[in-house]
């Protein structure tokens, strides 16, 4: 966090209540002081005159001039002390890889808050802040696993049973992040689920298309991101790769094989958030010819693991109208993983991404996916969506 003070940096802090905040975050918050020579820079890159400004405060690493704002305070404790609750909460996915649902309670205090109940099989996504305390309880009320936040992570419910011996290997080992889990096998019920979800894909892959609007001569293009965007998200991947977690899909969801393969999350920070929407949007703008595309989803960086597919498909229709993957990063790739794409003439196009390709897509309209098996330590994309501001009316899924 950056404050710029009105003179000296030591009275806005005490003002902002910045050691109660540092010592509750700690060590995810740090206060940095810019001094006022540096602080009529900042203000100036930007756009922001120094009149009627007594301090302003960034999340670390927000792209000076791409458009995101400054928050502005005038010793305003309440507002500031929201805003560094939102820059430092974090998600944080439960899976239960138990036969019975797991019961997850937050300590507050001297006791335990019932905060989630999982079901058996089943991942969900929590928010939550550094320093907060949980455990879990199985079906008979003992409790099985405790666990705190120390950021983005995954938390796991499982028998740790595992091996890997011959033709019984029960678990699969994800070598780019050291981790091993256990393969559950399907019930015949999650099977007979996973079927109605095919069904359900193949009948949209069908009916949606031909009802949707289309912008585009052919429905899609390939391009590059941006050189300063591409090198701002390279640089978070390699720095906070670590901090990913594995991506919760219902059991059911059969638009991958998350229950083969694993695929993790990196969730990028709201500022950087705006920095892609706000450099990607003119973009699709002038291709598609929309005069004002409303951000509705930045998705990702999603890393896919060795094994993954990712079956074709449309996307949400409410939501998704143009769209754009940003290729950011491969690991040990031993062959090239195409993406899918059927145009507008029903001519499909096999294309080979390569680190910083950018591909433009209709993709409520565009059928598109990796069906074939990925080969390699690791895939990273991030995938950023748009509608038209008006006329854009479809509802559902």
């Amino acid at each position: 966090v950056l404050v710029w003070p009105e003179a000296s940096c030591q009275v806005p802090a005490r003002h902002m209540g910045w050691q109660q905040l540092r010592s509750t975050f700690s060590p995810h918050v740090e206060f940095v002081c810019v001094p006022r020579q540096g602080g009529e820079e900042l203000l100036q890159r930007l756009g922001m005159r120094e009149e009627g400004v007594t301090g302003l405060y960034l999340a670390m690493g927000t792209l000076l001039g791409s458009g995101v704002s400054a928050e502005t305070t005038a010793d305003n404790y309440e507002q500031f002390g929201e805003w560094v609750h939102e820059m430092v909460h974090c998600l944080v996915t439960l899976r239960n890889e138990l036969e019975s649902v797991a019961k997850v309670f937050w300590v507050n205090g001297n006791s335990g808050q019932l905060a989630h109940t999982v079901r058996p099989y089943q991942a969900l996504s929590m928010r939550s802040y550094p320093g907060h305390a949980f455990y879990v309880e199985d079906t008979k009320g003992d409790r099985i696993k405790e666990f705190t936040i120390t950021g983005p992570m995954e938390v796991v419910v499982q028998d740790q049973t595992c091996f890997t011996e011959g033709e019984n290997e029960q678990c699969v080992f994800n070598p780019l992040f050291n981790a091993t889990r256990k393969l559950v096998p399907p019930t015949e019920s999650l099977e007979r689920q996973r079927r109605a979800s095919d069904r359900a894909r193949f009948e949209q892959n069908r009916r949606q298309p031909g009802k949707v609007k289309r912008f585009t001569e052919v429905g899609w293009k390939a391009t590059r991101i941006p050189d300063d965007l591409y090198a701002n998200i390279k640089h978070f991947y390699d720095t906070s790769k670590h901090l990913a977690v594995r991506e919760a899909w219902a059991a059911a969801d059969t638009f991958t094989n998350h229950w083969q393969s694993d695929i993790h999350m990196m969730h990028v920070s709201p500022p950087m958030t705006n920095a892609i929407f706000n450099t990607i949007r003119p973009i699709l703008e002038e291709w598609a010819g929309v005069p004002k595309l409303v951000p509705t989803s930045c998705y990702g960086i999603r890393i896919y693991g060795n094994g993954s597919r990712l079956e074709e498909h449309v996307d949400r229709i409410s939501t998704h109208a143009v769209s754009a993957i940003l290729q950011i990063a491969q690991e040990d790739v031993e062959e090239p993983w195409h993406l899918t794409v059927l145009d507008f003439n029903d001519e499909k196009h096999f294309i080979e991404m390569s680190p910083g390709d950018m591909v433009l897509y209709e993709s409520a309209s565009v059928l598109h996916g990796r069906p074939k098996a990925f080969k390699g330590l690791g895939y990273a994309n991030l995938f950023v969506h748009y509608k038209p501001s008006e006329g854009w009316t479809y509802t559902g899924y």
